[in-house]
């Protein structure tokens, strides 16, 4: 079973996103948060384009600790979700902006490749609306940034 999913059972959880572009910077953050409980850390946006998708075997490496890959999928959500496995990621993130088919193609890849499925609001124009369509999807995590 995902790590990630395991973790869903305690509360609370922190997430940490590593929104850093050098792979040393995002490594040393890292490397502080492996004693800590209830962790998991997001390899974030700039540092999964600056370094690519390595970065998320290489978090897990020091910290041991699920890894969330925030490739903020817009579209091709089945390769980007066995990208993202490949790589070791217990979960990806999908933008609840996106088309009804990505939603749908990202869930039946989350269930094929055991990878939960994160929906990012960012840049919603109607939150509460996207939310529920997320949730209809089968979102495992919905993120709102604030």
């Amino acid at each position: 079973m995902n790590n990630l999913r395991k973790m869903l059972d305690r509360k609370p959880l922190l997430q940490v996103a590593l929104d850093v572009v050098r792979l040393e910077d995002a490594l040393r953050i890292a490397s502080q948060l492996r004693e800590l409980n209830n962790v998991y850390v997001e390899a974030g946006t700039p540092l999964i384009k600056s370094e690519g998708l390595r970065v998320v075997r290489l978090i897990k490496a020091v910290t041991e600790t699920p890894v969330v890959a925030d490739t903020k999928t817009a579209d091709t959500a089945l390769l980007e979700a066995r990208l993202a496995t490949q790589a070791g990621a217990d979960a990806y993130t999908v933008l609840a902006t996106a088309p009804k088919e990505t939603l749908l193609e990202a869930k039946k890849a989350a269930e094929e490749y055991d990878i939960l499925l994160m929906v990012d609001l960012i840049h919603s124009t109607n939150p509460l609306e996207d939310s529920r369509r997320a949730a209809e999807h089968g979102a495992d995590i919905i993120i709102v940034h604030v």
